[in-house]
């Protein structure tokens, strides 16, 4: 099969995530399988024309400038026209916050790649009335999709995909492998109560909200300390966090080491005692994974994505209302209770051991041929 993924972001773009990750690990596994893959994606900064990553070749699509995503549709329909069309077996159309309206002109098979929807994120990351436009336009944007066969990875996204009217039995939920392996037994944690989170940060992940929670930890532990672990995309909100930790006097007890290695990364899962997470919606929680992978445990808002990687009182603790104080009290209770403590990250390293990249492809080639 010849197969073309309409995306965003590809895997080499400074501004990738958890998202382009499994995208591409899927790509990969077809080329590995015989087919020929394509993902068009835009140009970014110092990016090739095009390239080939694990067999997944690479093309990419106008110039590099802020906000090029914008073009992007309109450049991805007119490169299907000129060299796609009639040329090619399936197209996976992923959706990231707007779709790329393939069923509009595409005539071959179709399947939708979604993580999230966007409504709870519109208003954190334009702003009132752009987000409010947003919000309104968003459930439009799938009237042309109805027919169309969906892959998610929450069960909390399909439940959004059906009140956006896309039929139940559209919609496959699949399960994701981990890139991290299971430790055998919980290794030695730092002896300073650590925590840490991992993500981009832009204001949709709501990271102030955590800074907070830990200030609140902070009156109580004294000697605590917090690593906010990822790349800076948005300047002006990384200014804001840091304005905070300084007004709250936490500027010794908090670490922003930015883009970090895969290696140091997992180092730090390992030795840190909670991943904290206070996003205002996530497609999966895949950093959640990786940390119950390393032994440690997760504290997290109960918002689409993380209310189902976290299986509360059990690889975590899930907020109900949602606000620092809470995070707060649910963290220093973990850590004035070993015994629960101990119990989590046992059922943490046991949880993530169900579910493996080979059961997520087998799945993913279920969901090809139900198309």
């Amino acid at each position: 099969m010849k197969i073309a993924i309409f995306n965003w972001r590809d895997l080499e773009n400074p501004r990738s995530g958890g998202a382009e990750i499994v995208t591409h690990k899927y790509a990969g596994y077809l080329a590995r399988h015989g087919h020929e893959v394509l993902v068009i994606s835009p140009a970014f900064k110092g990016s090739l024309r095009g390239e080939t990553v694990d067999g997944v070749k690479i093309i990419r699509l106008g110039l590099s400038f802020p906000h090029n995503y914008l073009f992007h549709p309109l450049l991805v329909y007119f490169y299907y026209q000129k060299m796609l069309k009639n040329n090619v077996d399936l197209i996976i159309d992923q959706i990231h916050w707007v779709p790329f309206f393939t069923p509009l002109y595409v005539k071959e098979k179709i399947i939708v790649f979604i993580f999230e929807v966007a409504q709870p994120i519109w208003k954190r990351q334009f702003g009132t009335i752009l987000g409010f436009i947003g919000r309104c336009l968003e459930p439009y944007f799938y009237l042309t999709y109805r027919k169309t066969r969906f892959l998610t990875f929450a069960e909390t996204t399909k439940n959004d995909l059906v009140k956006f009217n896309i039929p139940s039995g559209n919609i496959s939920v699949n399960v994701l492998g981990n890139n991290v392996k299971a430790l055998k037994k919980p290794t030695v944690k730092s002896l300073n109560p650590t925590f840490i989170f991992i993500g981009r940060l832009v204001r949709g992940k709501n990271v102030e909200a955590m800074v907070q929670a830990f200030a609140e930890i902070k009156k109580s532990i004294k000697d605590a300390h917090l690593w906010i672990v990822g790349r800076i995309q948005d300047k002006q909100y990384f200014t804001v966090l840091s304005s905070l930790v300084k007004r709250l006097s936490l500027s010794d007890a908090v670490d922003f080491p930015g883009f970090i290695s895969e290696k140091k990364k997992i180092n730090l899962l390992k030795k840190c005692h909670l991943l904290l997470h206070t996003s205002v919606s996530e497609g999966w929680g895949f950093v959640v994974s990786e940390a119950a992978a390393c032994g440690t445990p997760a504290v997290v808002y109960n918002v689409p994505g993380l209310s189902q990687s976290v299986t509360d009182k059990k690889t975590g603790l899930v907020c109900k209302s949602n606000h620092p104080s809470e995070m707060a009290t649910l963290v220093l209770k973990l850590m004035n209770n070993k015994k629960l403590y101990r119990q989590l990250q046992k059922y943490c390293l046991k949880s993530v051991k169900k579910n493996s990249w080979d059961k997520s492809y087998r799945e993913f080639v279920k969901v090809i041929h139900l198309s």
